[in-house]
């Protein structure tokens, strides 16, 4: 069995060993971080549009007009907008979604589209965080690789704040609620002489 008769060395390797594994989780904590980050500018943006496609309006067009007004507004904007083109996060437009996500966004059609508690109104996008994908030197890639290439790391970003009526749907609620009225009863039919048809609030 032979021994190593000189030790000179050793200290530089174990500092290079230190020297990396530190690196690279430096690396890691300042890519979490900065992903964390852009998750909540990105969940603020979503929120932005949906709350503008919530809002009623003359028709439905018009809250989704609105909504995507905003959506573009804010992911065009010159503080945010160089997060997305540095290659470091994309939004993917393919995966954006305004409205009824359950019915429009095909991710999301596992959802039962009969399920009223499923039928989730807002806008959504998927967010690929780039960022995260590197390789540590002896550790290896952060990402697992498969036959389609790297996994990278994505999620859906949403809000789902519903969608108010509009004026149009209100507008036709409420007539189609006093030809009802009118049916209950042969006489209701001759009421318009007598009687006006008030609706409360807003008629929804």
């Amino acid at each position: 069995m032979k021994t190593l008769r000189s030790q000179s060395g050793l200290v530089t390797l174990d500092y290079l060993f230190a020297f990396i594994l530190v690196g690279g989780f430096s690396m890691l904590l300042f890519a979490l971080s900065t992903t964390l980050a852009t998750v909540e500018i990105v969940q603020y943006i979503t929120y932005s549009s949906a709350r503008n496609f919530y809002a009623s309006h003359v028709t439905p067009k018009r809250q989704y007009d609105l909504a995507q007004k905003k959506y573009t507004e804010l992911v065009n904007n010159p503080v945010l907008s160089p997060l997305f083109k540095n290659g470091w996060f994309t939004l993917d437009q393919r995966a954006f979604t305004i409205g009824s996500v359950t019915k429009t966004n095909p991710d999301f059609q596992r959802y039962r589209q009969d399920d009223a508690n499923n039928l989730f109104h807002g806008t959504a996008v998927f967010l690929t965080a780039n960022v995260l994908d590197f390789n540590v030197p002896f550790f290896g890639p952060t990402t697992r690789i498969t036959e389609g290439g790297r996994e990278g790391y994505g999620a859906y970003i949403g809000s789902y704040l519903g969608r108010e009526s509009t004026f149009l749907e209100c507008e036709e609620m409420m007539k189609t609620r006093w030809q009802a009225i009118q049916s209950l009863d042969p006489s209701y039919s001759q009421a318009n002489a007598r009687f006006i048809y008030v609706p409360s609030d807003n008629g929804c």
